[in-house]
């Protein structure tokens, strides 16, 4: 949440904030707001359970990855999704 980032109250930050999304997506969604020096902005909020669903997904590559190299042990993009699995929220 909003709250949970910022370590702040929300009020605190924006004088008001849309609860209906002016955009959505599979990570985030974006709410218009305002801030209290009256300044419209964009607010991106991620799913609230992103990071869930990230682990279980890297969980499920990393199973298929290893199932991959059992049968072909040349394979080599394990370095490539080690590098993404860092960056993942």
């Amino acid at each position: 949440t909003i709250k949970n980032e910022m370590k702040r109250p929300i009020s605190g930050i924006f004088k008001y904030i849309d609860k209906k999304p002016i955009a959505s997506a599979s990570l985030a969604q974006v709410h218009r707001g305002v801030t209290h020096d009256g300044v419209e902005v964009a607010i991106k909020v991620q799913h609230p359970h992103l990071k869930r669903m990230a682990r279980t997904e890297v969980f499920i590559v990393e199973k298929l990855l290893a199932a991959i190299r059992i049968f072909q042990p040349d394979f080599g993009f394990q370095w490539l999704f080690e590098g993404k699995k860092l960056k993942i929220p």
